[in-house]
């Protein structure tokens, strides 16, 4: 047995060591994408500048304000959708599409967010601005104007949440099969 223990051991620290391998250079290049950020363009300066200020209604000033509940467990609503794996740099369409479009667009239909029909793909808005990169992320609010302008389509339509694979970042649908799934389908009113 003690002339097996340094094999053992060796054998141990050897598994652990490959536990811990990172990704190959080929699955996975973030330094692609962070090569390319850079100072915020004047473009995009200018667009969120020009968003409007939202008032505060009076009925939340003053004293007599109404408080806000310490929690909330929006779970326990039909129109909340069950949780799910973000993929790569998606997470502000994560938030915005996958969670909170996806209730409140089934809360004012009235409709479960239970099936893949009344749930909503986060990459059909992340893949619009991605550049086609896995590690790019996108502005929450050019993904708020996708949906207004564009709409978006559920998860039946597009196949599910993200593209899969090795190409998750890049998915794309064709423009007649955007066209007549998301604006004319059901527009978002």
């Amino acid at each position: 047995m003690h002339k097996l223990f340094p094999l053992l051991f060796s054998l141990l620290i050897a598994s652990a060591a490959i536990a811990q391998k990172t990704p190959s250079e080929s699955q996975y290049k973030p330094e692609l994408y962070n090569a390319q950020l850079s100072v915020m363009s004047e473009e995009d300066s200018i667009y969120l500048s020009n968003l409007p200020e939202l008032p505060i209604p009076d009925l939340y000033l003053g004293s007599d304000a109404p408080v806000l509940p310490t929690v909330v467990d929006n779970s326990v609503h039909p129109w909340f959708r069950p949780v799910f794996q973000q993929h790569g740099y998606s997470c502000g369409q994560a938030a915005l599409v996958g969670y909170n479009f996806t209730y409140e667009i089934n809360r004012a239909r009235g409709l479960e967010a239970t099936s893949d029909e009344t749930q909503y793909p986060t990459h059909f808005t992340w893949n619009f601005d991605n550049a086609a990169n896995y590690y790019g992320g996108v502005s929450f609010f050019h993904s708020i104007e996708i949906l207004r302008e564009v709409g978006n389509p559920n998860c039946a339509y597009y196949g599910g949440m993200s593209g899969g694979g090795k190409h998750d970042g890049c998915r794309v649908m064709t423009a007649i099969t955007m066209l007549c799934i998301t604006g004319l389908h059901r527009p978002i009113s």
